[in-house]
C-alpha cells in the first residue's frame, strides 16, 4: 500500500469509527485494525497518534471550498450564485448527516487546536464565498457581511432539514430554500448595498 493511500485510509476508517462509536470509544488499535495496518505503521504516519488522526478527520469532513464553488463560478448574477451555492452546500446525503451529527455532538469535547481546524476550514469557505460574491458587489464590507449571512442561513437550513430531518414533517425542499434565500439576499443588496 502506498504511503498516501495508507495515510488517507487511516483517516477514512478513523472517521467512520469516530462517527459510529464516538471519538473517546475508539482506540489506536481499532483504527489500525480497520486500516489493515500495524499500530507502528499508524504512528509512522501520525506521530502524535489519535489526536493527529482526529485533525485529519476534521479536515476531511468539512467541504473543500474549491470543490463547492467550482460549479458556481459561471453564475451571471448574485441571485444565480446564491441559488447554485445553496443547492451544492445544503444537499443532505445520509452519510453526511451522520457525520454532521457526530461533529456537533463531539464539538464541546474538542480541544482548542481541534476547534481551530474547524474554524480554519469555515473561514476558508467564507473567503471562497466572498470571492464569488465580490464579482457582483463592490463594497468589501458588504461582501463580507452578506457572505456570513448566507453561511448562517445555509448552515441553519442544513441543521434543521438535514441533521434534524425536519423535512419529514415540514415540506421545504432545498430547491425552495435556494430560491427564497437567493431572492431575499439579492433583493436586499439591491435595496441597501451597505449592510451596516
Amino acid at each position: 500500500m502506498q504511503e498516501t493511500s495508507l495515510r488517507e485510509t487511516i483517516v477514512t476508517v478513523a472517521g467512520d469509527l469516530f462517527v459510529d462509536r464516538g471519538y473517546n470509544a475508539v482506540s489506536i488499535k481499532q483504527i489500525a485494525d480497520a486500516a489493515n495496518c500495524t499500530t507502528a505503521a499508524l504512528y509512522y504516519y501520525y506521530e502524535d497518534g489519535k489526536g493527529a488522526i482526529l485533525k485529519g478527520v476534521l479536515r476531511s469532513l468539512l467541504p473543500e471550498p474549491e470543490l463547492v464553488f467550482q460549479e458556481c463560478a459561471n453564475a451571471t448574477s448574485l441571485k444565480e450564485l446564491f441559488s447554485c451555492i445553496t443547492i451544492k452546500v445544503c444537499a443532505h446525503e445520509s452519510a453526511n448527516v451522520k457525520k454532521d451529527r457526530w461533529l456537533l455532538a463531539e464539538f464541546p469535547n474538542f480541544g482548542e487546536s481541534d476547534r481551530h481546524v474547524i474554524y480554519e476550514k469555515l473561514q476558508a469557505v467564507h473567503s471562497a464565498i466572498c470571492t464569488q460574491v465580490s464579482r457582483f458587489l463592490e463594497d468589501p464590507e458588504a461582501v463580507r457581511i452578506i457572505s456570513w449571512i448566507f453561511m448562517c442561513t445555509s448552515f441553519g437550513y442544513g441543521q434543521l432539514f438535514g441533521t434534524l430531518q425536519l423535512g419529514k414533517v415540514v415540506p421545504f425542499s432545498i430547491a425552495n430554500f435556494a430560491e427564497e434565500i437567493s431572492d431575499l439576499l439579492s433583493n436586499s443588496v439591491e435595496i441597501d448595498n451597505r449592510f451596516v
